[in-house]
């Protein structure tokens, strides 16, 4: 887990519900997330008339599978809850030519069969082709499948089968590192521009996605899949929990016939460019092997088949630390991983219309990760995750029924790493234990802040989907339940504190009067403390016991139903409606009541939350087989989807209304609030303004982070005592805010589950046999997701509390010996030394000014169901066998081709994480492209067959650039900086630089108009008085010379440099060439070469949002000056990387 960080008409529920209730009535729901798939067909005479009561036939001899049934008076027929495979069907009618063809069933999809028998005796069969990849004549769902021939001939840079879930229009693969530490080494899936958190991962119809913060909990060896399907709109009312979209793995059974495949693959630095930017010495050392295999077969044949698999992986690479402005901490370190995945299924046909099977999924790595780029401060981070699925399945021709068990078991651990990766555990010479960071150059340099900590889950899982077909329905239903124990321990800063600094003209200047050392603005100990953050020792986050903890438990009982109607309205039309049902018992705190003292500040926080219990998400839509032929087919539907709150989202809150003692929390102390409270009485342990014994006025905030360094460590000593003090007492004493009076991430009472409402129109058109193309607009409109703003709006202008204010300038003039503001203008003084006396933003029982709402209380960061998304998208994929090209020597072409046009547009930075508002008083203003919007997304895929036996296979993918905002540069993040970036007064500070929105800069401002919004803002209003120097101008208390002449000023924004870039689009094309050795009729040997990012383009990293100046930022970076390439993730995560050879071999017996 990780600390919180910090447009539009909101959708009512009661709209969607009658939006989508009235097109129930015009609707069909989807097959999607059900484990299996199904045929749909007709059959018909060489006049196209339908054939009532032709024999069908459909088998499978490997997996000892056969089921008769006859069409309707329509010609029509359709069977439900087909493993996925290919079948051969076999249709016979009185009078007619038998037919024979095979079809291939994929998980999720419906295969449709238009079968034109000819006239003749039964006795004479026509054999028909069939495509692999048909149109789908029944869903309206936007998904598509990949393959296990897909993942085995595609190159894949780490292995990972979930990078090719890029192969559907729009979909993105993200480093699991870069949204949250525990997910390092594994990937998250991005549909419809989110972050990857949220999309539901399934194998073999149980859940399998990490309810603590997002994605997978377990990698899983390609080995081990048959398919899986991505579903992205207007999703089947069986799936699982999500707005956003769904991934369903269908895992490898064993057959008739023994078969297996072993692999192994290598590369290292000797046959890839150097990924460094500054070129000296010889590349780093990096070496990857990858090798494993499965194998399946029967113990009984057509009665008891098994099927293993295992893949080890082992990397020992570096990754690069490139600090110009410190380039003393540039260079390359280790991070070594490994991981082993493995498997074992078997399958046991009690009857022809019973079937069990038992799949166990095991995976454990192992990486030193969580820095480069500008981070030194590294950790480890371990998973151990087993999965038990048991599913048995029965039926016939109308009726099927399927009952999932499961058990899931997932422990991640985080350590420290600094010794095993090389870099350094502190910066301070007396090797004191600290963390030091300079705000968007040096990131952290010392003890990582993120461990220790452990966050383990377990879920058991029973889950029944059944079926009935009558007449011209077939009727759906299912029901599931999934118990969630989990435990987090996290004792953030709890191994050293931190204290930060930023760097501009006047840090700069400050560090070069060398208050440290004589290294000047090149040793991060000289920059001024701006502040410091200690950890309390802590890490439980309930108080509940869970997995075996006396403490830091959360238990979510998930309950869900389903029940949905496919009706066959006519042979080219189905309609088709669902409601889905979601009951959850744990996640918005229902059960814990708020602090006494909160209801003091505002009533409307009084009580528990609400537990919403209203999640009824209907879906409708429509298939249309235009022409009768099952070769273009018109779908569109609507539907509302519920999302879950990852556990995440709710710990902090809990924290703080339980009483003190086993709960982390935080003490982070500015010029503007210098105090470390005592977490049980609220007394102040240390002052960081009155303290610091020896620093000029012995206040931390004056002197330099390495003069800091001690009482940041005595500070924190005394922090950590007292917590430990409260442990010994607890659970008794108040809860945790009465002491601190501070809410931060404190939850609404007035929850509401997020949802998102779908729609999606579009066609499916068969170009050619195994041919097809599909075009969609999809659109998917979210609310109720979490947004964070400050109730109290600590630092408004409008909060001005006027004695105070007179008491903080008495006490200025008094520490100056000055009778007047003037005299300390002549002597020097600047609007911060008023502000750390009192004159700035602050809470009331602390002595500032301006102090919020409610002078008594502090920030009241509250989570609010406020939140607003946007997607809209237009996405087309041609898919399918092109067909032979002999004159160019390719005998078969099988291609995937997808793109979207698109725009992903939200308040939040990451909606379904803790997104703070921009702007305190109009929280869903700030809206527009967030976390991984794309304009375009182009994604190209081929396998090619050639002469003797050799295969070329490629994937090609661009994407065009993400967005970044812009906000205004910190001046010092102390109480004095409402003066300097709050230009709207609403007490939030570094608002977004005027005439900009969410999401800017690569949109509608580019490179080459970001010093036109520059120059606007700086001849506007840099140098003029914030909303808070005015309130003091309007009080009588200061002139506006004065407020002028003290700096009191908005800050001024440094212009982009000459040739200032826009942030990077991305470009990566992945090469194999193979070639096949028939050893023995069974046996077969392909050696392969890979080439990775095949002409080598340079990836770049996406902008930080603040305009400060620095390389790295949209008012600070040229094409020579980008900071930061992408490529090298977590684990064997790495797209884009700079050109890599690979050498591999498959066996295939």
């Amino acid at each position: 887990m990780q600390i919180s960080t910090g447009g539009g008409h909101m959708l009512s529920r009661k709209h969607g519900l009658c939006l989508c209730l009235c097109l129930l009535l015009i609707g069909t729901a989807a097959w999607a997330q059900r484990i299996t798939g199904s045929l749909s067909g007709l059959v018909t005479d060489p006049q196209g008339l339908p054939i009532a009561k032709a024999k069908v036939t459909v088998a499978n001899a490997s997996i000892n599978f056969r089921q008769e049934l006859t069409t309707g008076n329509d010609g029509a027929f359709l069977l439900t809850d087909l493993r996925p495979a290919t079948y051969q069907v076999t249709v016979e009618a009185e009078g007619f030519k038998t037919l024979r063809t095979n079809v291939t069933v994929y998980v999720n999809s419906v295969a449709s069969l238009s079968a034109q028998l000819e006239l003749g005796e039964t006795r004479e069969v026509v054999v028909v082709e069939s495509g692999v990849v048909t149109v789908d004549t029944t869903q309206h769902t936007v998904q598509g499948v990949v393959t296990g021939s897909q993942i085995d001939q595609l190159p894949l840079n780490g292995r990972n089968f979930l990078d090719l879930a890029q192969l559907q229009p729009g979909v993105q693969t993200v480093d699991g590192g870069t949204f949250d530490p525990t997910k390092n080494q594994m990937v998250g899936v991005s549909i419809g521009g989110r972050s990857g958190r949220v999309t539901r991962i399934q194998i073999d119809g149980v859940d399998i996605t990490d309810e603590t913060v997002g994605t997978t909990v377990a990698n899983v060896s390609n080995e081990s899949i048959q398919e899986f399907a991505v579903a992205q709109s207007s999703l089947d009312v069986s799936t699982d929990v999500t707005s956003s979209g769904a991934v369903n793995i269908i895992t490898r059974s064993g057959s008739n016939e023994i078969h297996g495949s072993g692999f192994f693959f290598w590369r290292d630095e000797s046959f890839a460019a150097d990924q460094r930017l500054a070129k000296s010495g010889p590349k780093p050392p990096f070496d990857r092997e990858q090798g494993g295999g499965r194998a399946g077969g029967p113990f009984i044949k057509n009665r008891w088949f098994w099927h293993v698999e295992f893949e080890k992986t082992n990397i020992d690479s570096q990754t690069i630390v490139n600090i110009p402005e410190f380039p003393q901490f540039s260079g390359a370190f280790g991070v070594p991983v490994d991981e082993n995945m493995g498997g074992v299924r078997t399958d046991y046909q009690f009857t022809t219309r019973w079937k069990g099977f038992y799949r166990y999924i095991h995976n454990d790595n192992f990486g030193v990760t969580g820095f480069g780029g500008r981070d030194l401060a590294a950790f480890s981070n371990r998973n151990n995750t087993n999965i038990h699925v048991a599913g048995v399945d029965f039926g016939g021709s109308r009726w099927t029924h399927q009952f999932r068990f499961s058990y899931l078991n997932f422990n991640n651990f985080i350590f420290p790493a600094n010794d095993a990766a090389g870099t350094p555990n502190t910066l301070d010479p007396g090797g004191r234990p600290v963390l030091v960071r300079i705000v968007g150059v040096l990131q952290d340099a010392g003890p990582d802040l993120l461990a220790p900590q452990k966050t383990f889950q377990d879920n058991k899982q029973t889950k029944y989907d059944g079926g009935v077909i009558f007449g011209n329905h077939a009727l759906r239903f299912g029901a599931e339940w999934n118990r969630i124990d989990q435990f987090v321990f996290a004792a953030f800063f709890g191994l050293a504190p931190r204290v930060l600094s930023r760097r501009n003209t006047a840090t700069r200047a400050f560090a070069n009067t060398n208050p440290f050392s004589p290294q000047g603005d090149l040793d991060p100990l000289n920059y001024p403390v701006q502040q410091i953050v200690l950890g309390n020792g802590l890490g439980f986050f309930s108080e509940k016991p869970a997995l075996g903890f006396p403490f830091g438990g959360t238990t979510n009982d998930r309950l869900a139903f389903y029940l949905h109607d496919i009706w066959r309205v006519k042979d080219t039309f189905t309609l088709n409606f669902g409601l889905r049902y979601t009951y959850h018992t744990a996640l918005s705190n229902h059960d814990l009541p708020r602090a006494p003292l909160v209801g003091l500040f505002d009533q409307r926080l009084v009580g528990r939350p609400r537990r919403d219990t209203d999640d009824f998400g209907p879906t409708a839509g429509f298939a249309w087989n235009v022409l009768g032929n099952n070769k273009l087919v018109v779908r569109g539907g609507a539907g509302i989807y519920y999302e879950t709150n990852i556990f995440n989202n709710i710990l902090f809150d809990r924290v703080i209304n339980i009483p003190p003692g086993i709960g982390f929390d935080v003490s982070v102390n500015t010029s503007g609030f210098p105090f470390v409270l005592d977490p049980v009485t609220g007394n102040v342990l240390f002052d960081f303004s009155t303290d610091c014994i020896g620093l000029p006025g012995n206040n931390c905030f004056n002197g330099s982070i390495g003069q800091a360094i001690p009482f940041a460590v005595q500070a924190q000593q005394l922090y950590q005592q007292a917590s430990a003090a409260a442990t010994a007492n607890f659970p008794s004493g108040d809860p945790l805010f009465n002491a601190t009076l501070d809410g931060t991430d404190l939850i609404n009472p007035d929850y509401h589950t997020p949802y998102g409402a779908h729609m999606n129109i579009g066609f499916q058109w068969e170009i050619k046999t195994g041919l097809v193309l599909s075009t969609d607009y999809v659109r998917n409109r979210g609310v109720h997701f979490n947004l964070i703003h400050d109730w109290n709006r600590i630092g408004a202008a409008d909060t001005l509390n006027i004695p105070l204010a007179q008491a903080a300038i008495a006490a200025t003039l008094n520490d100056f010996g000055c009778p007047d503001i003037d005299c300390v203008i002549a002597l020097g003084g600047t609007i911060s030394d008023f502000a750390d006396r009192g004159l700035g933003a602050g809470a009331g029982v602390d002595g500032f000014a301006f102090s919020g709402r409610n002078p008594n209380f502090r920030n009241m960061g509250v989570i609010s169901p406020q939140g607003l998304s946007l997607f809209q998208a237009l996405q087309v994929r041609l898919t399918g066998d092109v067909g032979a090209f002999e004159q160019f020597g390719i005998r078969r072409l099988f291609t995937n081709i997808t793109y979207q046009l698109g725009r992903f547009e939200s308040t939040g930075a990451d909606q379904d994480f803790l997104s703070t508002a921009a702007f305190n008083d109009r929280p869903t203003q700030f809206f527009g492209p967030a976390n991984l919007d794309r304009t375009h997304m182009v994604s190209v895929s081929f396998v090619a067959d050639l002469p003797w036996n050799f295969t070329i296979s490629m994937n090609n993918t661009f994407r065009s650039a993400l967005a970044n905002s812009l906000f205004l540069p910190a001046t010092t993040g102390g109480a004095d900086e409402i003066f300097f970036s709050d230009w709207n007064g609403d007490g939030i500070t570094q608002d977004p630089i005027f005439g900009s929105n969410r999401g800017s800069f690569s949109r509608d401002i580019k490179a080459n108009d970001i010093n036109d919004v520059i120059s606007r803002w700086n001849s506007t209003f840099a140098g003029t008085l914030s909303p808070a120097a005015r309130a003091l101008v309007q009080a009588g208390l200061f002139t506006e010379a004065q407020l002028q002449a003290l700096g009191a000023v908005l800050t001024s924004v440094q212009p982009a440099p000459a040739g200032q870039v826009n942030n990077d689009s991305f470009i990566n094309t992945d090469l194999r060439i193979s070639h096949r050795i028939r050893l023995t009729e069974r046996w077969t040997v392909e050696p392969m070469v890979e080439v990775f990012n095949l002409f080598n383009v340079a990836n770049y990293a996406v902008f930080s949002s603040t305009l400060d100046g620095n390389p790295g930022n949209a008012n600070g970076t040229t094409a020579s000056t980008r900071p930061t390439r992408v490529g090298q993730g977590t684990g064997s995560f790495a797209p884009g990387v700079q050109r890599a050879f690979q050498f591999g071999v498959r066996v295939n017996f």
